[in-house]
């Protein structure tokens, strides 16, 4: 019995097909060929473009119209930078403009140049920027203004986030915080990368205006209502991005004619060409000045500006401060002696003003500001330079007395900062006035400022103020209240309405009705804080608690009842009132012979020195203090004599438990220094891992890219390895050594066949087996009937040999480069590259 010889394996073939099969398969293989054929033909057409027009880029970058293009670029940029003047109030931001406009105009050129892909430009601009970036933007936290620190890197890093926000939300000038110098380099230093390599690369060029576009409307929205020179920043412009765009598609088509026409009548025509444009460019540019110039005053009138800054609610949570007015007992009893402050170059009769509180919520008189809405204000981060309150409604704005006090901290620990009149700047001193100053925060309105680093013993700072005039009553009789709107009061009581009523009943006109409302509570009531030898007083200023002072035979209380009964009773009458909190010594006030005067000494503020007292709006004046208190040495009537001297509104109260001296409140214990150093590790353990996770996010930043392209040609490999048809399984290993040599700068030569590819490649890696692999994959495609499975696994196992091979013979540096190269990724898509 006779045997047969198993098939060769070496042919990659089967047994052989039916002959009906034979002509179908070659006719799908010549067409898959095809297909492929077309495929790498568009793929070499793209990369021939792309190296043309890198060519291209290069000599534009040293020609004379490239120079044209840099020059236009910084110019818009400059245009648009214009506008952060007056939100900066000086000079900061010019280091940061002109760094970022001269870096990226320099590595846009050095790009073009080194025809750099988008990868390697990015890389280089965000190497650039953490190297240089401090010096330029952020120089207070560097070595020597040049050497960045673990700060820089930090400031650098998080700072390309969370800028933008500070920026939005910090009151102008913006000069006071160096650190937000980062913003505007960031935002000058991409602006003028990409659209200098738009300029600069593109065929057009005008590309180069959308980048340009988003810079200058990301500088008015972080500008403020003060404007800059708007009519020259607008109309500049706009004429020379018109101007620009023409010349560069002049030049676009002039150029391929120009080298090849020469017959007198198409240059005649092109001349014509030339001039009509000409002229219409004109029109057009004439056109927008004119309609700039005569619209823009129509649909936005003079003063009329709205910004982010006018919009955005600063991220300031009033909840987390208690109002300062909830601890007046707590200063006027129980801490009556100790000194709180020591004041130097307060005038006489001049009170210091902790809070103003304006929002009455049934149970606490709180900080004006917030979200409250109306005319209360808010609270906005602000530097050195304050900004000043808006005026009240028909109120003109006044000068004033300009003074300065320095207060030096002492048995104080909260966040409320005592200022005096309008002030206009505050600057902090000694070892906390960084913290300080980053912490402050003031709502013009008020005013009243905070700092959320919290005042403690040893601070010091200096106000520099202005002091308006104290309006003659003349001047409050023939005046008229103000239009302003305060938040409405929740849950007052009833006793309220009826005493205002009762207090105001044969009054006319406002300021009659206001002292009416005062004088009547001082005269009625009795001055206690519930100290030794005073009647019993109980605290807060609730609701109860006010329908207790109102409805009781004797109003006793202290100023913290008083000045809230009276701001709620005016407010039922339809009076803008408010409570203000501060500090003033009565006996000095009183005594004082000429408003003014500056004492010799430091003064000591005492917690007796406590006072609260009401703010009336007055329109053309402003808001005007009241003093709702009876004389220390007023004596309680009795019963009889209130009933008789003035009837008292039926009231139903509750119950009030019986009055029981009050403890004093409890005061925090000193910290531990064991608990401090303890802290001091944690916040320092913190801040290493902030900078930490910062540096890390960074790298995983730069990094992405890389992986999403590891990612994509892993899979690329995968589906040319797992195809449905082994054909396609045989051109997917061919393709797999075509994209490596892609990768490693080797582009196949147009038109060439895979044998003479092979022999093209295996020059530059003769050890690869290139050629072999190449007659195999011919074979695989072209010979008779379907490649079998293990045929086709076995030529894999080859495509892999190669590639190691080619890989292996190139340095590290350049298999870094090939692995992460985009140059075989810019092709179709697989099934069409196969």
């Amino acid at each position: 019995m006779t045997t047969t010889a198993p098939p060769s394996r070496r042919t990659l073939r089967s047994t052989k097909p039916a002959r009906g099969a034979r002509p179908l398969r070659a006719a799908g293989a010549a067409r898959r060929e095809q297909e492929t054929a077309l495929a790498e033909a568009r793929a070499r057409r793209r990369e021939r473009e792309r190296r043309e027009r890198g060519i291209e880029g290069a000599r534009r970058a040293r020609s004379v119209p490239g120079l044209v293009d840099l020059a236009v670029v910084a110019v818009l940029v400059l245009l648009g930078a214009v506008g952060l003047g007056p939100v900066w109030g000086g000079v900061g931001p010019v280091l940061a403009v002109g760094g970022g406009l001269l870096l990226g105009t320099g590595l846009a050129w050095l790009a073009a140049v080194r025809r750099w892909g988008i990868l390697t430009t990015t890389a280089v601009t965000t190497v650039l920027y953490v190297v240089l970036g401090g010096a330029i933007a952020l120089p207070h936290t560097t070595i020597a203004g040049v050497v960045p620190t673990l700060e820089t890197l930090r400031g650098l890093l998080l700072g390309a986030v969370t800028v933008w926000k500070d920026w939005i939300t910090a009151a102008a000038p913006l000069e006071a915080f160096p650190d937000l110098a980062l913003a505007p380099f960031l935002a000058t230093l991409v602006a003028t990368v990409t659209a200098a390599s738009l300029a600069l690369r593109s065929r057009r060029g005008t590309g180069a205006l959308v980048p340009l576009a988003v810079y200058f409307v990301l500088v008015i929205a972080g500008s403020s209502v003060q404007e800059a020179f708007p009519l020259v920043q607008g109309l500049g412009a706009v004429v020379l991005a018109l101007g620009w765009g023409a010349w560069r598609a002049r030049r676009e088509l002039a150029g391929p004619t120009a080298q090849t026409d020469r017959d007198p009548d198409a240059e005649a025509q092109r001349a014509a060409l030339r001039t009509r444009r000409t002229r219409g460019t004109a029109i057009l540019l004439g056109g927008t000045v004119l309609v700039t110039a005569v619209a823009a005053p129509l649909l936005a009138p003079p003063g009329y500006r709205v910004v982010l800054r006018d919009v955005v609610v600063p991220p300031l949570e009033l909840h987390d401060f208690s109002s300062p007015l909830v601890g007046f007992r707590s200063y006027a009893k129980d801490r009556a002696e100790d000194v709180l402050f020591t004041v130097e170059g307060l005038p006489v009769g001049e009170r210091l003003r902790l809070a103003t509180l304006d929002a009455y919520t049934g149970t606490v008189m709180d900080v004006a500001g917030g979200t409250r809405g109306g005319d209360s204000g808010s609270f906005r981060r602000v530097g050195a330079r304050l900004p000043a309150a808006a005026p009240l409604p028909g109120t003109p704005v006044r000068d004033g007395a300009e003074v300065n006090v320095t207060v030096t901290v002492g048995d104080y620990a909260d966040v409320w900062l005592p200022v005096v009149g309008e002030p206009t700047e505050v600057e902090f001193t000694g070892a906390r006035s960084g913290d300080l100053r980053r912490g402050l925060h003031l709502n013009p309105a008020g005013p009243t400022a905070l700092t959320t680093a919290g005042l403690a013993a040893g601070d010091r700072y200096t106000v520099t103020a202005t002091l308006d005039t104290a309006p003659t009553g003349a001047e409050l009789g023939a005046a008229h209240l103000a239009d302003v709107a305060l938040p409405a009061p929740q849950s007052v009581p009833d006793a309220v309405a009826a005493t205002a009523d009762r207090f105001a009943v044969e009054t006319s006109g406002a300021l009659e009705t206001i002292q009416a409302l005062r004088d009547g509570l001082a005269s009625s009531g009795v001055l206690s804080s519930g100290r030794d030898g005073e009647p019993p007083s109980r605290a807060g200023h609730g609701a109860d608690r006010i329908a207790l002072l109102l409805g009781s035979a004797d109003l006793v209380g202290d100023d913290e009842q008083f000045a809230v009964a009276m701001a709620l009773m005016a407010r039922q009458l339809d009076i803008p009132a408010r409570v203000v909190m501060g500090f003033y010594d009565a006996d000095a006030e009183a005594a004082a012979d000429a408003a003014g005067t500056v004492p010799s000494g430091p003064v000591e503020v005492r917690g007796a020195d406590v006072h609260a007292w009401v703010e009336i709006a007055f329109a053309g004046i402003g808001w005007v203090p009241f003093d709702p208190l009876p004389d220390d040495d007023t004596p309680p009537q009795s019963s009889e004599a209130r009933s008789e001297a003035q009837p008292q509104p039926q009231q139903l109260l509750e119950p009030q438990p019986p009055e029981e001296p009050e403890e004093p409140p409890a005061q925090p214990l000193p910290e531990d220094a064991e608990e401090d150093e303890l802290e001091t590790e944690t916040q320092t353990a913190g801040q290493w891992l902030l900078i930490a996770g910062a540096v890390l996010g960074g790298l995983i930043v730069l990094a992405l890219p890389l992986v999403v392209i590891a990612a994509i040609k892993a899979r690329r490999r995968a589906r040319r390895r797992k195809a449905a048809q082994q054909v396609e399984r045989v051109l997917g290993g061919w393709a797999e050594v075509i994209d490596l040599g892609r990768d490693l700068g080797h582009e196949p030569p147009s038109g060439a066949t895979r044998r003479e590819t092979g022999r093209g490649l295996a020059e530059h890696y003769p050890e690869a087996g290139v050629t072999t692999l190449a007659r195999h994959t011919d074979a695989g495609v072209f010979g008779p009937g379907e490649p079998v499975r293990s045929d086709v696994d076995a030529l894999w196992t080859q495509v892999d040999d190669v590639l190691a091979s080619m890989t292996r013979s190139v340095g590290p540096w350049a298999r870094v480069r090939a692995k992460f190269s985009l140059k075989s990724l810019r092709r179709t898509r697989e099934g069409k590259r196969r």
